[in-house]
């Protein structure tokens, strides 16, 4: 009698220890912690750091800043059109004089950047304006209509990373060292930097207490404007802008300033990157579940039942890919 009970318990034990196992595996392919490096926090920097490349920026502090990831998507955005903007390769109209967020951005038809990121980048930009001129919500709505345009965005920073990381290595300013479970698991390396870039990260975080520390704004007066340019590009990445721009304004009150938040709400590339996580994750357990039910002999009693149960999981795999792909 007991092992009769026992028999019918088996199929609700053997998903009791799928699911566990489903968890599991959810768990180890879930993206590990970030290190973050220790510096002298009181630490004062004035000159513009990490050979004035900001997507080497965004790499030290996507690595190590500990901060937002959506808020550093934004702010290498920002930092971008501000270059741009500087270099003539954009023009910005403000649409109201009381208000910075009111602005149109209009792109040239022809544009060159010094790297493949900041090409495409530009591009992806245009796509999502009407007809070169890009309004604040414009990015946000392109990004909302179709999960493709967010994917690619998302993607596009991925990319940024990656080549800065592998120039990293080239030049031997970082060493990444992979564990077992790594390669299995596809998890990110371990990040050492080398003594000559953790001096470039010490000086990153000196200019962000030095942009805002207002103690010292006598001494910021003697600043060249040009250098203050420089200053509010490296606001935008350190997500300090709005603190800096209100010293720029009172030092130089006839310049123009910028309060760039194309992407609005910071869930806007967020949710598609946890959704896309969700969608291959179901898939991922339903084809454990699959692969345990055709293997599970009588268990599950009849052979109609396994065809149920089986059909069921193939059905939800297939609509998640058509998801996916089409994506909405």
């Amino acid at each position: 009698m007991r092992k009769m009970y026992i028999y019918m318990l088996l199929p609700y034990i053997y998903f009791a220890i799928l699911l566990v196992f489903g968890l599991i595996i959810i768990k180890l392919i879930k993206k590990k912690k970030k290190n973050i490096y220790k510096v002298e926090k009181t630490y004062f920097y004035r000159d513009i750091p990490c050979y004035k490349n900001i997507n080497l920026v965004f790499w030290l502090l996507y690595n190590f800043g500990g901060s937002n990831n959506d808020n550093l998507y934004n702010g290498l955005i920002g930092a971008y059109l501000l270059m741009w903007y500087q270099k003539g390769n954009i023009k910005i109209k403000k649409i109201s004089n009381f208000n910075d967020n009111d602005y149109q951005i209009y792109f040239n038809n022809e544009f060159k950047g010094q790297n493949n990121f900041e090409n495409e980048l530009y591009r992806f930009l245009k796509l999502a304006s009407n007809n070169n001129v890009l309004e604040k919500n414009e990015l946000k709505r392109y990004c909302n209509i179709n999960d493709d345009n967010r994917i690619k965005l998302k993607y596009l920073f991925k990319i940024c990373l990656n080549d800065v990381q592998k120039e990293l290595e080239k030049n031997k300013l970082i060493t990444t060292k992979y564990t077992i479970f790594d390669i299995l698991l596809r998890n990110e390396a371990k990040i050492i930097l080398s003594d000559k870039l953790l001096i470039e990260y010490q000086n990153l975080i000196g200019l962000k207490n030095f942009l805002l520390d207002f103690s010292s704004i006598n001494e910021k007066k003697l600043i060249e404007i040009h250098l203050w340019d420089d200053y509010l590009i490296f606001a935008n990445l350190l997500g300090i802008s709005d603190e800096v721009k209100k010293q720029f304004s009172s030092l130089y009150p006839n310049t123009d300033s910028f309060d760039f938040d194309l992407l609005g709400d910071s869930s806007v590339l967020s949710s598609a990157y946890k959704g896309m996580k969700l969608n291959l994750t179901s898939i991922l357990i339903s084809i454990i579940f699959i692969f345990f039910i055709l293997l599970s002999g009588d268990i599950f009693g009849a052979q109609l039942t396994k065809i149920l149960i089986v059909t069921v999981g193939f059905a939800i795999i297939f609509l998640v890919l058509f998801k996916i792909l089409k994506g909405k």
